[in-house]
């Protein structure tokens, strides 16, 4: 059991050093705003004022707005980042999901244990991540086709923040889908989320 804890923290750790780069202090706002994605100011541009584009990751298509750019892809991470500052930070990633689901080996896994596997995993995701935060509960759902988890709250990840954080699983990896912005921004970042989550389908 140690050793499962220990290898778990050591994969979470890994996939998350891309995301603990990007919010790291920076000397000034400035800075901040350039190499975070996001800032204080909030984007004026709705995103049913723009064309939506469609974006590929690890087998799975899904539509975000297009004057979000290009995403940056770094090993099993992308995320979208503007150099103005002021479009948001969404970040995904995935591990192996044998790390949650060793304890099934032996048996098909239910639609109830998908949920608590994800249930664990996001956990462990958001106590990583975050330095302090509230969360709702999570909300049960599916992302392209598959379980999955979703959860809203406070946090403190580079000031005081909003946040949203997904989680679905298929055979092989559970994903995650983060989306952070500074609190009173104005932003309507977080308005469409279950657009963008909704178009998720697994491509044949």
């Amino acid at each position: 059991m140690m050793v499962k804890r220990i290898s778990r923290s050591i994969s979470l750790f890994l996939f998350t050093a891309i995301l603990s780069l990007l919010v790291l202090p920076l000397s000034t706002n400035a800075q901040k705003a350039e190499n975070m994605a996001y800032s204080t100011e909030s984007s004026s541009k709705k995103s049913d004022e723009s064309k939506l584009t469609e974006v590929t990751y690890n087998g799975y298509s899904f539509n975000v707005p297009e004057y979000w750019g290009d995403p940056v892809t770094v090993g099993n991470e992308m995320y979208f980042m503007k150099d103005s500052g002021t479009l948001p930070l969404l970040y995904m990633t995935y591990i192996e999901n044998d790390f949650y689901t060793e304890q099934y080996k032996d048996s098909k896994l239910r639609y109830t244990d998908y949920f608590n596997v994800l249930e664990e995993s996001l956990n462990d995701f958001i106590s990583f991540v975050f330095d302090s935060c509230e969360f709702d509960d999570s909300t049960k759902t599916f992302i392209g086709g598959k379980p999955a988890l979703t959860r809203k709250g406070t946090c403190n990840m580079a000031g005081d923040d909003d946040a949203f954080v997904a989680q679905f699983i298929d055979d092989n990896n559970i994903y995650v889908i983060m989306l952070v912005d500074y609190q009173d921004s104005g932003s309507d970042i977080f308005d469409d989320i279950n657009e963008l989550l909704d178009s998720f389908k697994e491509i044949d």
